[in-house]
């Protein structure tokens, strides 16, 4: 729209640029200096030539690039970090998918039968614990072990045991 204005105002005046070439000929050549001015990179080179004319014609420019700075690109910027926040918590829910999924294959693999369900012996938890984090201190594991086997029955159900990634997070 401001393109459009500025071909209106402009292309009759006979101004031209400093390398010579006539000021908002055309609707892509007042696009370009549209752009060249909200980015602020030759702002002088887009503008002085109607300033040199008339200093009023400044207002244009300066109207143009408030609403721009101001409002276009406040938007611009909000709809890139929506759409970033939006990446961001998909990729977060694929990784706690899989960290479950990851969680809940290792329980099939270690789990025993006691009684009418499915558990982990706690003998087999800290076999685990030694090789998956050798670094957590004894104090660490039992601390981890009394957590997760809320009952002390000598083993943890399948809740417990996918809650140990979160608690193996936890410093």
């Amino acid at each position: 729209m401001f393109s459009l204005l500025g071909m209106k105002l402009f292309k009759k005046r006979n101004l031209v640029t400093i390398d010579g070439n006539q000021y908002f000929k055309d609707y892509l050549d007042a696009l370009f200096d549209m752009y060249v001015l909200v980015t602020t990179a030759n702002s002088p080179d887009v503008m002085m030539p109607a300033y040199d004319i008339n200093g009023w014609y400044s207002i244009f420019f300066l109207v143009y690039i408030i609403i721009n700075t101001y409002i276009f690109m406040s938007v611009f910027l909000a709809v890139v970090y929506n759409n970033y926040r939006k990446q961001l918590k998909n990729e977060i829910k694929k990784l706690v998918y899989m960290k479950r999924h990851k969680m809940t294959q290792a329980f099939h693999i270690l789990k025993v039968e006691e009684g009418t369900k499915f558990v982990i012996k706690n003998s087999h938890w800290r076999e685990l614990m030694n090789v998956v984090a050798p670094d957590i201190s004894c104090s660490h594991r039992e601390l981890l072990l009394r957590i997760l086997d809320e009952e002390q029955k000598g083993y943890m159900v399948k809740e417990s045991f996918l809650r140990m990634a979160d608690l193996l997070n936890i410093k």
